[in-house]
């Protein structure tokens, strides 16, 4: 059997980083690590139980306009309206209603399983579209205190 060599000078690059980002109620938002694989995996990192999935227009067609196989969709409190949480304005901007709370964003396949991100330009890129300004990069995945989410794999 032939042993397979890769050239370190190759154009092929292989980047097993994985990304989501979160859009916070003022506006910012929070890119972390994490290889998301199934919804129920993102709740606490917006200290809720459930999640609402934000399937969108806008969100579609950032995606067809950067060429990406998956969709866009954002992930949020189910009950952030009854837990009185601040508006999201930026998923006010593009959801026909009130967004309350913090928001997940993932790609998405055809069979609405969720997938992170897998390089950072093209967060940068969907964030820059919809308007954040504001972006913090948490590539440690460890827990926050202030704000009560926790690393997904404890």
């Amino acid at each position: 059997m032939e042993e397979e060599f890769i050239d370190e000078n190759d154009d092929i690059y292989y980047n097993d980083d994985k990304f989501i980002a979160i859009i916070k109620t003022d506006g910012s938002a929070e890119i972390l690590e994490f290889d998301v694989e199934y919804w129920d995996e993102l709740p606490d990192y917006i200290a809720a139980k459930r999640l609402d999935a934000v399937r969108v227009v806008p969100l579609y067609d950032i995606a067809e306009e950067l060429g990406l196989d998956d969709h866009i969709t954002g992930w949020v409190d189910d009950r952030g309206l009854r837990k009185s949480l601040d508006e999201n304005p930026v998923g006010c901007k593009i959801y026909p209603g009130t967004i309350a709370g913090d928001m997940i964003l993932t790609l998405e396949d055809n069979d609405y399983k969720p997938k992170s991100f897998n390089d950072l330009d093209v967060i940068y890129s969907v964030l820059n579209k919809l308007g954040v300004t504001e972006i913090e990069e948490n590539l440690d995945d460890e827990y926050d205190e202030e704000d009560g989410r926790f690393d997904a794999w404890s």
